[in-house]
């Protein structure tokens, strides 16, 4: 299988050289490199041009203008690849050599998405002693495609693979917004196919003070900007037929629509009286949706005293 890399780049001249020699080292070369990038300031488009006259397949650059976001940038470059698998790239990290090879033996005829453990790094590559899925406290032997894609997700770019079939990208084109590019391309291609794991760390994600989003601490106003509303899981929901659902992709999406409806009633609460509020938090409580839908005790804490979130 061909396999296209959509790398998404904003004023990351400083570690791209890094990525790039790992892209050019892997032991299962890949198709096409695609680049989109959001108006850097820094020497990043040089770093992309003088790689790409040394690189050992094409590299194209599919957008150099500002403002987009990462969601839209990694969208611009993803709709430009045309390999049959896609792995989406971070500017800052190192892939091992064998990481497109060890994602490409996971997929069978029926898999649609697949993901890889990463070790975490520091900014200069040394090893801080663990993994993103142990950081995570995921255990893949105990995967659960609506625990661990639409509750708590795992779905990191850095670590997919998803297939690149005309038929999937009609479904996932345009991404809608506040969705993040793999948030919702694991969903929409869990919904319709298989999902598969490779349990082992295939590239070294570096933490760093710069990056866009991490693995610890609070979330950063990226990471806000792109966490799923009520209406973009409700826009999930209306996206993808239901013939083209499989089992477990209908269980999934009757989650993702029960999760819009308790968001909804969230959202609701900043409305009401605060006696009427608490009153219906009891009940959502009783109801074991905090659990099911949110983040258990937090999130009611967070809706009794009016904070967001």
């Amino acid at each position: 299988m061909k396999v296209s890399v959509a790398l998404a780049t904003y004023n990351g001249a400083t570690h791209l050289k890094t990525q790039l020699e790992s892209l050019a080292h892997q032991t299962h070369p890949p198709h096409e490199l695609v680049v989109a990038d959001d108006g850097s300031k820094d020497a990043t488009l040089q770093v992309l041009e003088t790689f790409k006259d040394e690189a050992p397949f094409p590299v194209r650059v599919v957008a150099q203008d500002g403002g987009q976001g990462p969601t839209r940038n990694f969208e611009r470059a993803m709709y430009a690849c045309d390999g049959d698998v896609v792995m989406c790239c971070d500017q800052d990290d190192r892939w091992h050599p064998s990481k497109i090879a060890r994602m490409l033996a996971v997929f069978s005829s029926t898999t649609t998405v697949a993901f890889c453990d990463a070790n975490l790094v520091d900014p200069q590559l040394a090893p801080l002693g663990t993994t993103l899925w142990k950081r995570l406290g995921f255990t893949p032997s105990r995967f659960d495609t609506t625990q661990h894609l639409a509750k708590q997700t795992i779905a990191f770019g850095l670590t997919m693979a998803y297939r690149n079939d005309d038929w999937l990208r009609d479904l996932l084109f345009p991404i809608p917004m506040p969705f993040g590019h793999d948030n919702f391309t694991a969903l929409v291609c869990a919904a319709v196919g298989d999902v598969a794991l490779v349990p082992n760390p295939l590239l070294d994600y570096r933490q760093h003070a710069n990056q866009v989003s991490g693995t610890q601490g609070k979330k950063s106003a990226v990471q806000i900007a792109i966490t799923p509303t009520a209406e973009s899981f409700e826009q999930l929901v209306g996206r993808v037929p239901p013939e083209a659902l499989t089992a477990q992709g209908q269980r999934l999406m009757q989650f993702c629509a029960a999760k819009a409806t308790h968001m909804r009633q969230r959202d609701a609460l900043a409305t009401q009286p605060y006696r009427q509020r608490l009153v219906r938090i009891a009940d959502l409580v009783r109801a074991g949706e905090y659990a099911r839908f949110s983040n258990g005790w937090r999130s009611v804490v967070k809706d009794v005293i009016g904070a967001p979130g």
